[in-house]
Formats: C-alpha cells, structure tokens, sequence
C-alpha cells in the first residue's frame, strides 16, 4: 500500500501546485471601480472613449454638462505616501476645511485603485447633488491644486504628484496648470464626502475653463476567484494531510 499512496502524494503535490502557485506568481486583478452615479454625471471608459486630465480636454456643451467619471490605475501597491485633502467624513466649503500641508495621507504599501471626476462645461455651469458609488471604500481624496503650489512648499501639486495612478488610456498634464481641482468657498464649489463608506457626493460644483477635478484613492477588493482558488487549494491540503496520518498509522 504505501507505494500507491506514494503516488497518490505526488498528484496531490501536483494539485497543489497548479492551484497555489499560480496565484503566488500571478495575481488576479483586482477589482475597485466605479459601480453608479446618482445626478448628472456619468462613467466612461478611456479605452472606448477620448478622456484626459488635461486643461479643457471635454469642453462640454450644452444647457447640463455631465460630471464624467473613470477609473485610473487599480490594484497598486503604493511605493511612497500620497498626499491628500481629505481622509474623514463632512462637508468642506473652504480651503480651511481640508488638512493642512501634508497632514493627510494614503500610507506607502497600501493597496489602492484610483478613480477621477473631470467636471469640465465650456461655458460657466452648475451642478448640485451628484454622487457617484465607488466598490472599494474611500481612503482618500484630492480636491486642490493650488493652495500649496508655492516656493515655501516646494511647488507642491497633489494632482501633478498622483498623476503615476492615472488611466493609461487617458492623458495628464505634464505640469501644474492653474484651477486644475475645486475653488472651494462661496460662490463656488462645495463637496460633501462619505469617508466611512463609499460614497462621494458634490453638493454644488461650478465651472468653466479649465474645469475641475477631483482624484478619489479607493480600498482595493480582490476578485472572487481569488478567494475560491485559495479555498479550493486549503481543501486538497487538508486532504493531503489527512491521508499522510492515515498512511502512517
């Protein structure tokens, strides 16, 4: 008997293998996206339609311009900390809501996906309540663009310096480019954000040239098929186990 179940271990080792490794040295994609928008927005795809991050890229016409939504990089693992204005629940209608300089990061070695809103009507237009429902929580949000792109704080742009998580399909600015995120404070823009969920929501969004954006860093989801394969491969290991106790005995 012991050398059938010799070879039984080998095919079990071989099960093993095909169905451990492969996720070791390959991972599944993971999965992070834009699921809906509620109001007068909607989500594109970079790799069907033209999008950019650039100055004017849309230039949307029309008597309701759209809020449009894509997603950028998904399941990256941060190499450094990126900055944001926002990490906690509330409304912000002044600069002097968000955190201050450097106060509020997405930490390096978090598994993130990145997503942009691009609200951009060439002529000055208004959009309120729009809120757009993200698969993976909220962990952080970009809003400004200027307001420490100054000398005394190194010309810092947290839109410039995020941009590695963009869309490749999409196109993004080489360099700072004035009102690229929101002009908080009456009257212009105020956002309402739903940290502790996963949700995100503009009260009152006003623009015209150059429009404005808002980058959204969102918890990575692995794909179901990642926890079936690893379910399936904890089964033939406790079986394996199970029948190298009953060879023993």
């Amino acid at each position: 008997m012991r050398p059938h179940w010799a070879i039984l271990h080998k095919h079990l080792f071989a099960c093993l293998f095909v169905l451990i490794v492969p996720p070791l040295v390959s991972p599944r994609p993971l999965r992070a996206e834009l699921i809906s928008v509620s109001g007068n927005g909607d989500i594109i795809n970079p790799a069907l339609v033209d999008a950019g991050a650039t100055k004017n890229f849309f230039q949307d016409t029309g008597p309701s311009p759209k809020i449009h939504g894509w997603n950028e990089a998904q399941g990256v693992r941060l190499d450094r900390d990126v900055y944001v204005d926002i990490t906690t629940s509330g409304t912000f209608n002044e600069n002097s809501d968000l955190a201050g300089f450097r106060a509020a990061k997405v930490n390096s070695g978090t598994l993130v996906d990145s997503h942009l809103l691009y609200y951009d009507p060439k002529n000055s237009s208004r959009l309120q309540n729009v809120t757009f429902t993200f698969s993976g929580q909220i962990l952080g949000v970009i809003v400004e663009s200027d307001r420490f792109y100054k000398q005394n704080r190194g010309w810092t742009d947290y839109f410039l310096q995020s941009d590695f998580l963009g869309n490749p399909d999409a196109i993004y600015p080489t360099d700072h480019f004035v009102n690229r995120g929101l002009e908080l404070g009456s009257p212009n823009d105020a956002i309402t954000v739903s940290i502790a969920g996963n949700t995100i929501t503009i009260d009152d969004f006003r623009a015209s040239n150059p429009g404005d954006q808002i980058r959204v860093l969102t918890m990575s989801i692995p794909e179901p098929s990642t926890f079936v394969t690893f379910g399936v491969s904890a089964v033939v290991v406790a079986l394996y186990r199970l029948r190298r106790r009953r060879d023993r005995d």
